[in-house]
């Protein structure tokens, strides 16, 4: 009966049972429950909330002093604040993901020819127009892989050959960067790859000499490369003629989806050099 009546009688200035039996509703507060469903304190379940909130109520009806109500007040402030600590940290890690996807689409647009609104202009590089890709004047000079040509030329493939000194030359010639800024890997942009060749050896010795210097790009500019996404925007964007056809539909369905790696078409980058070393290294010249 006496808890009837108290529950009957008006708050009085001062009365924190109003508030307490509103934010005891565990169905319409989950919000609550889990702050304090993870308080390290000893504040474990919701009963022993309960336990002390009651003994908070009777001591303030009994007018006896208790600092119940604004200890739990203050723990939950903190906790509040600890949750938006990390909503502003998450949301600061998805700004820079934004800019990164940004400069990502900015690369390729470039690459393909096309200005900021998106019309088709004059052909440019990304090393042509943005600084990140932009090549270390101090750096010697990296001869790029000779323009294929279709005539026949008495058993030349096209293509600088694709041998142990070759390659040993063209990795003497990339200056690794120290990490410090100064200075950055020198190491020119691949020819761009068509697959459009009908000499099966002249095409497989060409994608060879195209795969493995993307690579070693990505290999040496870890900076610019530090996720698959990077490194199929940029292999694809060295793409054209039928080889870019067929790679149009998977980024079409990566730039749909930048963060569901699991709807894209290739998983990594090697994932598409496999896709396309099936198309069109069909020659095995060892």
């Amino acid at each position: 009966m006496a808890d009837i009546e108290m529950e009957n009688r008006p708050p009085r200035l001062g009365d924190i049972r109003p508030t307490m039996i509103e934010h005891l509703n565990e169905a319409t507060h989950p919000t609550l429950k889990k702050y304090f469903g993870n308080c390290k304190n000893g504040i474990t379940t919701t009963e022993d909330i309960r336990s002390i909130l009651v003994q908070g109520c009777k001591d303030h009806l009994a007018g006896r002093p208790t600092t119940v109500g604004a200890q739990i007040l203050h723990l939950m402030e903190g906790m509040m604040k600890a949750e938006a600590v990390r909503h502003a940290v998450r949301y600061d890690r998805l700004l820079d993901e934004k800019d990164a996807l940004q400069a990502q689409v900015q690369f390729l647009n470039e690459a393909l020819g096309y200005d900021q609104n998106g019309q088709k202009g004059a052909q440019t590089t990304a090393s042509n127009t943005n600084p990140a890709f932009a090549r270390d004047p101090q750096a010697p000079e990296v001869p790029p892989p000779r323009q294929q040509n279709n005539n026949n030329n008495g058993g030349n493939h096209g293509g600088t050959p694709l041998t142990t000194e070759s390659l040993a030359a063209l990795l003497n010639n990339i200056r690794l960067s120290d990490g410090s800024g100064s200075g950055s890997t020198a190491l020119p942009h691949p020819e761009k790859f068509s697959g459009d060749e009908k000499d099966s050896a002249k095409r497989t010795q060409q994608f060879r000499t195209w795969k493995i210097q993307v690579i070693a790009r990505w290999i040496v500019r870890p900076a610019e490369f530090r996720d698959e996404c990077s490194k199929i925007l940029y292999a694809t964007a060295l793409l054209i003629g039928t080889a870019s056809d067929t790679t149009t539909h998977g980024v079409e369905i990566m730039m749909a989806h930048p963060y569901e790696p699991y709807l894209w078409t290739w998983k990594t980058g090697m994932d598409l050099m496999g896709h396309l070393a099936r198309r069109y290294a069909t020659l095995d010249l060892v």
